[in-house]
C-alpha cells in the first residue's frame, strides 16, 4: 500500500508557452522599442502551480492538453526536466500553441499579458476519467469549463473523501459557482470577487459563502494583491494576513499562482489556515522580487 504522504498533488488546467520581454517602461502604441531581456517560459495557472510545488519539494502532476507542434516541445521538456509528471496529458495535432505574450515593466514591475489559444481544447472529463485517482492526495482545479470540471470533482469526492479538492475561481463564466459544491478549499480571485459585486476581500469571502447557499462547506481564500488575504473557513471563522512586501518589485507574473501553490503546500503539510496563508503570502512576496520561479527554491528554505 502506498503511503498517503508519498502520493502526488494533481493540478488540472492550462499549460501554455509564455514569451516574456523586460522593458524599461510600458511602451506607447505604435512604438518601436528594444527590450532589455527576453526569454521563453512555461506558463498557465495550473502549470505555474506545479512549478512552485515542485520547487517546494512536492511530488506533483499536471493534467493539461498539449499541442503536438515543434514549438510546444520546449514546454514539455521543461516539465520533464523539473520532474513534473505529465503522463496523462493528451496531444492534439493541427492545434496552435497556447501562447501568452508578456511585457514586464522595470519601472514598476507591472505585467501586461496578451493571450492566444484559438483551437486547443480544454481538458474534459473523459481525459480525467483515465487518471488513477489512487495516486493523488490532493487535486487542484483551475476553474475553466465548469460542467466538465464539476464532473471531475464529483468523481473525486465519490472515489475517496480523503482526497482534498481545491478550485480556483478567477475567470468569469456563468456556471463557475457550481464548482464550489465539492471543494474543500476555494481560491477566490480579485477579478471574480468583483464579478460577484465585491470591492473588498473581507466582503468577498462572506459573499461567496452566501451565494453557495447550503453547499458552502468549504474554506474560501481570497488574496487581494498588495492588500493581503482574507479567509472564511468551513465553520465560518475569519482569518487574514498582510501581504509580504518584496524589497524591490521585479516580476509580478505568476504571483497569484505562487500564493495558491504555496498555500496548498502548507495546508497539505498540516499547517493551520492562518499559518498556511502567511506562508503563501511570504513565498508569493519573495517571488515578485526576482524574475521567474527558480529563485523560490533557495528563498523559501528558512520558511519551510
Amino acid at each position: 500500500m502506498t503511503d498517503w504522504n508519498s502520493k502526488k498533488i494533481l493540478l488540472v488546467g492550462e499549460t501554455v508557452l509564455d514569451i516574456i520581454q523586460i522593458v524599461s517602461e510600458y511602451p506607447k502604441e505604435d512604438d518601436d522599442i528594444r527590450s532589455n531581456h527576453g526569454w521563453w517560459q512555461r506558463g498557465g495557472n495550473a502549470s505555474n502551480n506545479a512549478t512552485v510545488l515542485s520547487l517546494l519539494g512536492e511530488k506533483c502532476e499536471i493534467l493539461s492538453n498539449f499541442s503536438s507542434s515543434e514549438m510546444f516541445k520546449f514546454v514539455v521538456a521543461d516539465l520533464t526536466n523539473r520532474g513534473i509528471d505529465h503522463k496523462n496529458c493528451l496531444y492534439f495535432d493541427d492545434c496552435e500553441v497556447p501562447l501568452s505574450t508578456i511585457w514586464i515593466s522595470e519601472a514598476n514591475g507591472s505585467r501586461t499579458i496578451v493571450h492566444s489559444n484559438p483551437n486547443l481544447p480544454h481538458v474534459n472529463f473523459e481525459t480525467f476519467d483515465k487518471c488513477d485517482l489512487d495516486e493523488y492526495k490532493w487535486i487542484h482545479f483551475e476553474g475553466r469549463t465548469p460542467l466538465e470540471f464539476r464532473k471531475m470533482m464529483e468523481k473525486t469526492r465519490k472515489f475517496n473523501s480523503r482526497i482534498k479538492i481545491s478550485v480556483e475561481l478567477e475567470k468569469l463564466r456563468g456556471d463557475d459557482l457550481k464548482l464550489v459544491e465539492n471543494a474543500d478549499f476555494v481560491f477566490l480571485g480579485k477579478t471574480f470577487a468583483k464579478f460577484i459585486g465585491c470591492e473588498k476581500k473581507e466582503e468577498a469571502v462572506y459573499k461567496l459563502k452566501e451565494l453557495a447557499g447550503d453547499k458552502n462547506n468549504f474554506t474560501v481564500i481570497c488574496p487581494w494583491e498588495t492588500e493581503g488575504v482574507a479567509v472564511l473557513d468551513q465553520e465560518n471563522n475569519f482569518y487574514s494576513c498582510e501581504a509580504f512586501k518584496a524589497e524591490k518589485v521585479r516580476d509580478t507574473l505568476g504571483a497569484g499562482d505562487t500564493f495558491c501553490a504555496a498555500t496548498i503546500f502548507a495546508l497539505n503539510q498540516g499547517r493551520n489556515v492562518q499559518k498556511a496563508i502567511e506562508f503563501g503570502s511570504t513565498i508569493a512576496g519573495l517571488k515578485v522580487g526576482f524574475y521567474g520561479y527558480d529563485g523560490i527554491k533557495d528563498a523559501c528554505k528558512k520558511f519551510l
